[in-house]
């Protein structure tokens, strides 16, 4: 995202990676250190995280939004073609198991109720 603009350069992706991290595992566990009552609803956390992620992250004169949608959407369709080529992998794997295991029931000799 620094490389097409839409991130400022001059922060480090890998502080902005960490502070992710921190900020996901908050919003996970926020249940285990603050009641149920004092937290805000779901949908208010997420536009205030957004808005806060927004001017923490964007490029001082509002970067090129375009650019960034552009790679998102490529990063989406990467993401989604390696998700199904994974399944369709998972899923000939268990066709094959299945095949083989079905083979080896089938040759084992009858065992003898003696």
């Amino acid at each position: 995202m620094q490389t097409v603009g839409v991130v400022r350069q001059q922060l480090d992706p890998s502080v902005i990676a960490c502070l992710m991290d921190m900020l996901s595992s908050g919003l996970v566990n926020v249940d285990t250190f603050k009641s149920p009552d004092d937290i805000p609803p779901f949908e208010v956390l997420m536009d205030a995280m957004a808005a806060m992620l927004d001017s923490f992250l964007m490029s001082e004169d509002g970067g090129n939004r375009e650019a960034g949608k552009a790679l998102l959407l490529q990063l989406a369709a990467q993401a989604r073609a390696q998700f199904e080529n994974e399944l369709a992998f998972n899923c000939s794997l268990d066709l094959m198991r299945c095949y083989f295991s079905t083979l080896s029931l089938q040759r084992r000799p009858a065992v003898s109720g003696h």
